[in-house]
């Protein structure tokens, strides 16, 4: 049985054997003219030959656009769904270039070929130069970024007026006092577990009174610091990521531009400002209750009493640690405000895009938290 019909420019004919597989031709060019209505067409044959073999013999068609690339996609998923197998053949040079050119392997292939088609070797050539340039566009857009914060921090500097500093309190108190709770908790339950594994070590030492020496050495020089940026990142580096990402969907952002305001100094520089304010009293916090958890082990479990405690803990603090800790936990609060902002200014598309942008902000901030203090230790282990 053969049936032939025009959805001009593409001639359709239809093959159908009772025991063997409906062939579909195609003739002439896959463009929009053709798509719209050759889709509604090659539905109802779908619809028709539910649950057969389908061939879609592409031999005679020259060319195909991105309308026609996506054509076959919605043909194929519209196959699935009426449980349809579908197979292309006979796929020209010109057809195939355009599906490597607008169906990239970064997106699930829409349909299957033949056994007899093979895999292009060049589309793997395309995809290493696709992904290199897909990094170098990455670095650009952050360079640029960083640049466009820079410059409005150094505005709102010169003309502090520019600064909604409304903005800055409201984010200092999201950020700061409402992380009090969670960041304490945390540190407080690290102070427990970091005093009782170093006291089942000094035990056989008779070193108990040292512990408060080393909790208080090890949560100001390294892990206060590390451990608040990282819930800091968690928490505020993917707020500011959706929030700054659902302002670009929206057109927000675009409208803040159209009004003659810099996006940067509007969204970037508070948001900035308030976790620098905000981070080093979060780290002071945590130091402080993780002592006071490493107190809670020793007073309960190894019979020190809290005046010894808090002497080594007084022996142990240095101005230079305070100050180093101070000073990573401002670097850290630069880093988690700015890759959350840009990962935020990064979005494109719809809710989906929001919470990638809030993951990868979040990613990005802790990797950058532990770069930073892998280096910073270096720098002051032999140039400090």
């Amino acid at each position: 049985m053969t049936d032939a019909t025009a959805c001009a420019p593409v001639t359709v004919k239809v093959a159908a054997q009772p025991q063997g597989p409906v062939t579909i031709s195609l003739d002439g060019r896959l463009n929009i003219e053709a798509c719209a209505s050759l889709l509604s067409r090659l539905s109802a044959l779908m619809a028709k030959y539910k649950k057969r073999v389908v061939v879609l013999d592409l031999a005679g068609v020259f060319q195909a656009d991105d309308y026609g690339v996506f054509f076959l996609k919605e043909l194929k998923r519209i196959a699935e769904e009426q449980k349809t197998e579908l197979h292309l053949a006979h796929m020209s040079a010109a057809v195939k270039t355009s599906v490597e050119v607008f169906d990239r392997p970064a997106v699930n292939r829409p349909f299957t070929t033949t056994l007899t088609e093979k895999a292009n070797p060049a589309v793997f050539i395309a995809d290493v130069g696709d992904t290199t340039l897909a990094g170098i566009r990455q670095i650009n857009a952050s360079v640029v970024f960083l640049g466009d914060a820079a410059l409005a921090l150094l505005r709102g500097l010169i003309q502090p007026r520019r600064i909604r500093f409304a903005d800055i309190i409201d984010l200092i108190r999201k950020n700061g006092i409402n992380a009090i709770p969670i960041t304490g908790l945390i540190s407080f339950i690290s102070g427990l577990i970091l005093a009782f594994v170093v006291s089942i070590q000094l035990e056989q030492l008779g070193g108990h009174i040292f512990i408060p020496s080393l909790i208080t050495f090890a949560m100001v020089a390294e892990i206060g610091p590390v451990m608040t940026a990282v819930v800091v990142a968690g928490r505020s580096g993917s707020a500011y990521a959706a929030e700054v990402g659902t302002m670009k969907i929206s057109e927000e952002v675009d409208a803040l531009t159209s009004m003659g305001f810099d996006p940067a100094l509007f969204l970037t520089v508070p948001r900035l400002l308030a976790l620098i304010a905000a981070l080093p009293v979060l780290t002071v916090f945590s130091v402080i209750a993780a002592i006071l958890g490493g107190l809670t082990v020793c007073v309960t479990m190894l019979d020190l009493m809290p005046g010894p405690y808090f002497q080594g803990v007084y022996d142990a603090l240095f101005i230079d640690d305070i100050s180093w800790c101070l000073a990573k936990s401002l670097v850290f609060a630069v880093l988690i405000a700015l890759a959350g902002c840009l990962r935020g200014f990064q979005v494109r598309g719809g809710a989906a895009a929001v919470g990638n942008a809030a993951t990868s902000a979040v990613v990005s901030g802790i990797f950058l938290i532990i770069f930073f203090d892998s280096i910073a230790a270096i720098i002051r282990v032999y140039w400090g």
